[in-house]
């Protein structure tokens, strides 16, 4: 399978998803999200089979979403929408958190639920969190993402109709 890594910056999650893509085996590119035109350019360019967003801080242009199946890793349970989650989290003192992985459309974090991992929050701070529990979370999440799209009898989970925070 073709598939473009369409990220900020190529941190912890993007290199997981880059390195967990190349060793099954899939033809994987990155796109940096620089603006609309770039982004859309360099992902027709290589015309993947999907998009991943491991780490986006950018809407993903409808060009894109409406061509290829693009999916976003959100560090953030099914309902939380916005950035900060993990920040927001941590600040409520929830005591359960996780990463969901959604297909894109026109509403920010707003798509179907394909994969959602959770894990307990430990008294820490964030980039403890973020390294470990987020990370691990988020690899499931992605080795999901590649069995139900490969699964015709998957059906979405809808993400629930929440305000952004």
């Amino acid at each position: 399978m073709k598939i473009t890594l369409l990220v900020t910056t190529f941190n912890s999650l993007s290199q997981m998803a880059y390195t967990k893509f190349k060793d099954l085996g899939h033809k994987v590119d990155v796109v940096y999200a620089i603006n609309d035109e770039q982004m859309i350019s360099e992902v027709e360019a290589f015309s993947p089979d999907i998009v991943v967003c491991p780490f986006l801080k950018k809407f993903v242009p409808k060009k894109i979403f409406t061509k290829y199946p693009t999916f976003i890793v959100h560090p953030g349970i099914i309902g939380d929408k916005g950035a900060y989650a993990l920040d927001n989290a941590i600040r409520k003192g929830v005591k359960e958190w996780g990463v969901t992985v959604l297909r894109a459309n026109e509403e920010f974090d707003g798509g179907d639920v394909y994969a959602e991992i959770r894990f307990k929050i430990r008294n820490s701070y964030k980039a403890s969190i973020y390294r470990k529990e987020v990370f691990k979370s988020a690899s499931k999440a992605l080795d999901l993402l590649l069995e139900r799209i490969e699964d015709k009898n998957f059906t979405p989970i809808k993400q629930s109709n929440t305000p952004m925070h």
